[in-house]
């Protein structure tokens, strides 16, 4: 029997962030629904050099391994309109997630689970 096909299975290799939540099958949705994102921790939060999990995700769960981290080639550029949309964006989807988390802590709200 040949392994040759599950050689890279399961593997993300170098990929950009916005690969991997597509790869995985979060969303923007699916986020703001759980109040985390397994691509954010893999890429902001998980130490290099170790293994973290399982992570329940859309798609299953997932152990990820963060072996090192390659440097951006280039900064944010805020005088480049599209690196300022972006960055508004990220500002305000982080700060109406964190809003709306915050909203059904502190709301008397029935039926519906806390995570």
């Amino acid at each position: 029997m040949s392994m040759v096909g599950m050689k890279m299975k399961g593997r993300f290799g170098p990929h950009y962030r916005n690969d991997l939540i597509s790869f995985i099958g979060e969303t923007y949705f699916t986020e703001w629904v759980t109040g985390t994102s397994i691509t954010d921790y893999v890429f902001f939060e998980q130490a290099e050099g170790t293994v973290a999990g399982p992570f329940k995700g859309p798609q299953g769960y997932y152990i990820t391994r963060v072996l090192r981290r390659t440097p951006p080639t280039r900064g944010l550029n805020l005088s480049e309109p599209k690196h300022v949309e972006l960055l508004r964006d990220d500002y305000l989807r982080y700060y109406f997630n964190r809003y709306a988390r915050e909203a059904v802590e502190q709301a008397d709200v029935k039926g519906f689970p806390r995570g």
